[in-house]
């Protein structure tokens, strides 16, 4: 039986890592956003440029009105 080799860590994890730590040595405090914001939010943050602002996200569910911009023979 072969002994089990340990796993790597990513480069980019790394680099993360350490510019976490510089940033906490230096008294930073460490804070974690959203992901995930619902639709809702970003009409109340951009109101009338919300949509503008939503065109350019993507979206894990289906569109409010999917179909816009298609032509009646492909409705």
């Amino acid at each position: 039986m072969s002994k089990k080799q340990k796993g790597r860590s990513h480069l980019v994890q790394d680099l993360m890592q350490e510019i976490r730590n510089v940033f906490l040595d230096l008294g930073f405090d460490e804070i974690e956003n959203q992901i995930f914001i619902p639709e809702d939010d970003v009409y109340k943050q951009y109101g009338s440029e919300a949509p503008v602002v939503l065109d350019r996200c993507y979206y894990l569910a289906g569109l409010p009105r999917p179909d816009i911009g298609l032509s009646r023979e492909k409705i």
